[in-house]
């Protein structure tokens, strides 16, 4: 009996297929409503998307909640989209909500449970914040508004270079960029030299 206790964990993750022996995840043992193959915007490869799972799932370090989503990498079968049961830390973000990671596990998008300072930004908790394969903050979705460099932005719709200097910013308030006035709401996006330009012109 207390041999059996002592293998009742090993045996409970291989009924509920969160990962094999190698560390992949065998996303038909997941309890999920619905499997299906899909793909999504910034995603480098397709993943597989377990919907409304009947339990908690817990993978590494994350807990993805019941009935929510928890997307799979098709090729490589690590976890792609967890919506956390708690707060995690992954590549020195705390992190809330909805977790996407890339395929080598590295940090892709995550809302921000704590303020995060990385390239000269200072990114506030709630912020939705997209990072590049290499670490840098790529996309910060701010919907309480936030400052990225010089200026107040606000919304979705936010980018920035690697290194931190703004890219595309949507005006939290009226201000002067390049000795133009611009107005609250007004898209602005910007090269390298931090000069305004058109946004066409601007690989986001």
């Amino acid at each position: 009996m207390r041999q059996m206790l002592r293998w009742s964990p090993v045996l409970f993750l291989a009924i509920v297929g969160c990962s094999k022996g190698d560390g992949k995840i065998d996303v038909e043992k997941l309890p999920c409503t619905e499997r299906r193959p899909t793909s999504g915007l910034d995603v480098p490869e397709g993943y597989i998307a377990c919907t409304g799972p009947k339990e908690e799932i817990k993978v590494g370090d994350f807990v993805c909640k019941k009935g929510t989503t928890v997307g799979v990498y098709s090729k490589s079968k690590t976890l792609e989209e967890c919506w956390v049961k708690a707060p995690v830390k992954v590549d020195g973000a705390h992190c809330t909500g909805g977790v996407a990671l890339f395929p080598d596990g590295k940090l892709r998008r995550c809302q921000l449970e704590s303020e995060l300072s990385r390239d000269g930004l200072t990114m506030p908790k709630g912020a939705w914040i997209t990072f590049t394969q290499s670490g840098h903050p790529r996309r910060i979705e701010l919907p309480q508004g936030g400052t990225i460099g010089p200026y107040k932005c606000k919304g979705y719709q936010n980018f920035v270079y690697e290194g931190g200097k703004p890219k595309k910013c949507q005006l939290a308030e009226a201000t002067t960029i390049d000795g133009q006035p611009r107005k609250a709401d007004e898209t602005v996006c910007f090269d390298e030299a931090g000069k305004s330009t058109d946004c066409g012109k601007v690989k986001l």
